[in-house]
């Protein structure tokens, strides 16, 4: 059985075997390097499962990338970057609704104190909450629920003040809540504008 050195030895050497891929070409030789080392180390390493789970979401094979993502979360319910993943594929599929309470579920785990560790870990939370803000801020926005999404923006602002992501999306939301304000007149001025028709004497 491999230790724990040789096993971040080989994991090492498949990562960057992966990294001189190309990904959307060869479909076949990154996902055996990993099922490789999956079956001969273990089904259950962690950043083995997340790495095969992102080749598949650039292959755009999402259905396939979202069972390994939920697997990952059977695993660790509060794998946070696990929870980011989901959320994003169902934003990518129109799902949002679905894709908010993936990203509601990994605030929480970030507020209990959960983080990941491992060959994917972030090297500062911050990056985590400003994913998960966006993700969640950008979803509300489809929804036309702009007050939530300001609200949302403005939280992760309040953890990372100079995030120019978090700042362009800010734009982005009082833009949009302009936008409907004005809608909101429009259709307004336009019921007021009616008359009742009477009926002929």
């Amino acid at each position: 059985m491999a230790t724990r050195s040789e096993k971040f030895r080989i994991k090492k050497s498949v990562f960057d075997a992966i990294r001189k891929i190309d990904l959307q070409r060869d479909k076949v030789t990154p996902l055996s390097l990993i099922d490789q080392y999956l079956t001969d180390v273990g089904p259950d390493d962690v950043d083995m499962l997340r790495l095969k789970a992102n080749v598949l979401d650039i292959q755009l094979r999402r259905v396939q990338s979202l069972g390994i993502y939920k697997k990952l979360l059977r695993l660790n319910p509060s794998d946070v970057l696990a929870l980011i993943d989901v959320g994003d594929l169902y934003a990518h599929r129109g799902q949002y609704a679905h894709a908010i309470r993936y990203y509601n579920r990994a605030l929480r785990a970030m507020e209990q104190g959960h983080c990941n560790s491992g060959m994917y870990s972030y090297i500062g939370k911050g990056e985590e909450w400003i994913t998960v803000c966006k993700g969640k801020a950008n979803a509300l926005l489809e929804l036309n629920r702009t007050m939530d999404a300001l609200k949302c923006i403005l939280q992760g602002l309040q953890r990372t003040p100079a995030e120019p992501l978090l700042g362009d999306l800010l734009r982005k939301a009082q833009a949009h809540h302009a936008k409907t304000e004005i809608a909101k007149g429009t259709t307004a001025r336009r019921s007021r504008g009616r008359t009742t028709p009477t009926a002929g004497r």
